[in-house]
């Protein structure tokens, strides 16, 4: 609802920034393994030259096959499906439904990289699916069900215009930012105790007695990468969590759910919450844990 597709042309200087970090790295291992393939013929291994020189060839084939795709799964899957070229150009890549690649999706997306190039090195065959699929995907993107999106702070006028729609449309005007993450009311799900407890008489009891806090949620946010999370998502963050509850449902779910896709753009997030108002809730405390 709110992910903004990148265009063919900006896709397209990514790759090529990519493409010069990547030859870069194999010219290098190429020059070193040449002068170690030199130092090896002039006879000082006698007999074990050549088998020295195959192994030398075999391992820089491997070398160049982890390097190209190793390259690119290693930075979406754990650096919030960018990498320097997409980071860059402010690209990123994320599942459909907006949340962060995992490893798997990444090294899918990746091997068809294999078809996706053909013929080498014009590109063509992604090229060609990139323009005329609706999601701008090409196979590795089908297959693996991401898509690339823009991630420019320029961008995110669009997520600002329908927040701000929500908002008229529940009768609530734009307030200044929250002055702390900590007053934000938890919607956390109460249940009834098994034993209510039995009412307090003695007025000792009563002036030592204070009111439980309510338990937190039965898990923390461990490991999460909230980087790319820009200052403009934290204001809206806050701002839903701080409005939810004088909203009636169908604004709140519409808005809740509608950042929570953004957001889950934007972070890297192992275990998060499957629903919205928790995910929004954790990224928050993160954010306020980091400072």
């Amino acid at each position: 609802m709110y992910l903004i597709l990148a265009g063919i042309g900006s896709r397209v200087l990514a790759f090529v920034i990519d493409f010069i970090i990547i030859t870069v790295a194999i010219v290098v291992v190429l020059v070193a393994a040449t002068i170690l393939g030199l130092t090896v013929s002039d006879g000082h291994f006698g007999g074990a030259a050549d088998t020295i020189g195959y192994v030398i060839e075999a391992a820089i084939y491997v070398y160049m096959f982890l390097v190209y795709f190793g390259y690119f799964v290693l930075f979406e899957a754990f650096g919030g499906g960018r990498s320097p070229g997409k980071r860059i150009m402010g690209l990123r890549v994320v599942r459909l439904d907006g949340g962060a690649v995992g490893f798997r999706t990444s090294l899918l997306r990746n091997l068809l990289r294999i078809v996706d190039s053909f013929p080498p090195p014009t590109y063509l065959v992604g090229l060609v699916l990139i323009f005329v699929a609706k999601r701008h995907q090409r196979l590795g993107d089908m297959a693996a069900g991401t898509i690339v999106i823009r991630d420019r702070p320029g961008d995110r006028n669009a997520l600002m215009t329908g927040i701000a729609t929500m908002s008229a449309a529940s009768g609530m005007a734009p307030t200044e930012p929250m002055s702390t993450v900590s007053s934000m009311r938890p919607s956390i799900p109460m249940q009834p105790p098994a034993q209510f407890p039995q009412p307090l008489q003695d007025p000792q009891q009563l002036q030592s007695f204070r009111p439980q806090q309510p338990p937190l949620r039965p898990y923390l946010p461990y490991g999460w990468d909230i980087t790319g999370l820009h200052p403009q998502e934290l204001r809206l963050v806050e701002e839903f969590l701080k409005r939810r509850w004088s909203l009636d449902m169908q604004a709140r779910t519409a808005w809740g759910e509608g950042l929570a896709r953004h957001v889950r753009g934007m972070v890297l997030a192992p275990g998060a919450p499957p629903d919205a108002e928790g995910f929004l809730e954790a990224v928050a405390y993160v954010k306020r844990m980091n400072g």
